[in-house]
């Protein structure tokens, strides 16, 4: 239930005069179930956040090869871990914000907006508004970071197309820092239960992953609430050889922000897990934590590698770019320089990490958590004078348009 009167001196369209009528509206709410934690939302008890999926486990993946429970009851070491990966915000100096322009004669739209993904953004408006795609146009200016923050399409980019649309005029919106913190989807939120057995000499022989993911309240598009958790159980394996493996992975709802993509989308939990796991094992085993990892790592002669979650490794340098880095830091002085510290009383420690990135987005890998789109579509347009340079462009000014740059030929 909503009352609401209207301000003195009828309509206007300041930021104050619209908090003021904000402040005028009273609601009714009647309180709904809440679920805060991810391990008991998947309770039989839990209030179910959206009835119509049945449960609040938005989407949920298994990968397995070969039979981990053998493997770990002979393996004769085995480490393993809790890891608690709580989330965060991508938070960008600028708020987000959008204005919507709505050319009556020509029937067409342009949305300026501070985003990362100016093309999908297009073909949802296309599709909503159900207009040829000549018609819609996203410009993207310099938009100052993003970290993935902005690489989903939010309901504000929708709804000042659709009212620009419609009342055939700009239509703009800016959100403040508070708007900014409560509705950008937020970075990762797992939890991680994961065990690593090897044998006597300190060559892996099983690896198993149990992930929940707190993935908030809603599945974000065009990632899907998918994204995050299956990434961490498909990358776990990372660039080391490991014959039998279980991962599962579980998108949980909860009552918070959407969780979207976030600088590296998976590999850090997954990197940071199976990187702790092998300095766990390093340390139960005195073996060094570079010797332990150049005993596992893909060697060159096993390019293309399929790991077991079916991500096939093309020719890296997984043992090269260990071993070049040891040699530029003087990898074997510095141990003698720590023992030294240690035995002086003072602590310095040294830290080894190695994992593997994915690139080439467009590729069916990106698409593979089930998103709706494959995101790895880009087109240009580049235009030539008789001097074989293209004629300077320049937009009008306004607070979110930014010159566009020159294409030198």
């Amino acid at each position: 239930m909503a009352l609401c009167e209207p301000l003195p001196g009828g309509a206007r369209r300041t930021r104050p005069a619209a908090r003021s009528g904000r402040c005028r509206i009273e609601i009714a709410y009647e309180p709904l179930g809440t679920v805060i934690d991810p391990e008991m939302a998947v309770g039989e008890d839990a209030p179910l956040l959206h009835e119509e999926a049945g449960t609040n486990v938005l989407a949920m993946r298994a990968f397995a090869r070969g039979d981990v429970g053998a493997e770990m009851a002979a393996a004769p070491v085995r480490v393993g871990a809790r890891f608690r990966f709580h989330r965060k915000t991508p938070v960008a100096i600028e708020n987000r914000a959008c204005l919507a322009e709505y050319d009556r004669g020509r029937r067409s739209l342009t949305l300026t907006v501070s985003t990362q993904i100016p093309g999908i953004i297009r073909d949802v408006l296309v599709d909503l508004l159900r207009v040829p795609g000549h018609s819609v146009r996203v410009v993207a200016p310099d938009v100052g970071g993003g970290f993935g923050g902005k690489a989903s399409i939010y309901q504000e980019e929708i709804v000042v197309s659709v009212l620009a649309r419609h009342l055939g005029r700009a239509v703009r919106w800016t959100g403040d820092r508070l708007e900014d913190l409560a509705s950008t989807s937020h970075g990762f939120d797992e939890i991680v239960d994961a065990e690593l057995a090897l044998d006597k000499d300190g060559r892996i022989l099983a690896l198993a992953a149990e992930v929940i993911g707190d993935i908030g309240a809603y599945s974000i598009y065009p990632w899907t609430a998918a994204l995050e958790p299956v990434q961490v159980v498909s990358f776990m394996p990372g660039p080391y050889r490991v014959p039998t493996y279980q991962g599962h992975a579980r998108a949980v709802a909860t009552c918070k922000a959407p969780t979207g993509p976030y600088r590296g989308v998976g590999r850090p939990i997954s990197t940071f897990v199976m990187e702790r796991l092998i300095d766990m094992a390093a340390r139960h085993l005195t073996i060094d934590p570079v010797e332990l990892r150049l005993r596992n790592l893909i060697r060159p002669e096993e390019f293309p590698y399929k790991v077991a979650s079916g991500i096939v490794w093309d020719r890296s340098g997984f043992v090269e770019s260990l071993t070049s880095a040891c040699a530029a830091i003087g990898y074997a002085k510095l141990r003698d320089e720590q023992a030294k510290a240690r035995d002086e009383g003072r602590l310095a420690g040294i830290g080894i990490a190695t994992y593997a990135e994915l690139t080439g987005i467009g590729s069916r890998i990106s698409a593979a958590p089930g998103m709706p789109i494959n995101t790895g579509m880009e087109a240009a347009t580049i235009r030539l004078d008789s001097t074989a340079k293209p004629p300077p462009t320049r937009q009008p000014n306004h607070p979110l348009r930014g010159r566009l740059g020159e294409i030198l030929v």
